[in-house]
């Protein structure tokens, strides 16, 4: 179990990344709630540190999407 999350930690960034970008996309509710329970479940075993800045890039996405749709 040790050498798992050690696996999980080194692949971290690069899965959160993967993530990020397909919520860039604007997924439907089904895929939203994929992406967040591996989001939840990828800082729950692995890092947990770099959850407040993908928190902030969640908010950011939902911004500038409503800031579009105000247009």
């Amino acid at each position: 179990m040790f050498s798992f999350k050690n696996d999980i930690r080194e692949c971290q960034p690069r899965i959160v990344e993967q993530l990020m970008q397909q919520v860039q996309y604007g997924p439907g509710p089904p895929i939203r709630t994929l992406i967040g329970r591996n989001l939840a479940t990828l800082f729950s075993v692995g890092d947990p540190f770099p959850l407040f800045n993908t928190i902030n890039r969640c908010n950011d996405v939902l911004k500038s999407k409503d800031e579009v749709a105000k247009l």
